[in-house]
């Protein structure tokens, strides 16, 4: 992950982010060059075993995992994802998901409608493989 001076990544300059075509693409989400705005959309844009990397910063939470990727903060004191009932679902039961959520704090996060999961109630994951290391979860409740 190559984060200048600002605290930006710059995926632009690697030749990675958005429409990268490579089997297995690195794409970014903040404020640099070719990054997307969101980690949502960066997850929906990304293949199966693409890397997904995250500036410092905090970011939207809600966020819904359907693909097999990395998500990868710059640190867990750097990257927030943030909120919106679960702030991370991975899955729907009915695939076999490869996850890998590092480097980031997950907070703000509840869950009211989905059964209580291993990770906390900030996040929810239904099957599947699903690896958080280096992750801080905070301040998420179940309601």
């Amino acid at each position: 992950m190559e984060v200048d001076h600002t605290g930006r990544i710059d995926c632009a300059a690697r030749g990675v982010g958005r429409g990268s075509t490579a089997a297995a693409a690195t794409l970014c989400v903040g404020p640099g060059a070719g990054c997307y705005p969101a980690i949502q959309a960066a997850v929906d844009a990304a293949q199966g075993g693409d890397m997904i990397e995250i500036a410092p910063g905090m970011f939207a939470g809600g966020i819904m995992i359907d693909k097999s990727v990395s998500l990868v903060g710059v640190s867990a004191a750097a990257t927030t994802i943030e909120g919106g009932g679960p702030v991370t679902t991975i899955g729907d039961g009915t695939g076999n998901l490869s996850v890998a959520i590092s480097r980031v704090t997950i907070t703000g996060g509840f869950n009211d409608s989905k059964p209580e999961s291993f990770f906390g109630p900030g996040s929810f994951a239904a099957g599947g493989g699903v690896l958080i290391p280096e992750a801080v979860t905070t301040r998420s409740a179940r309601r």
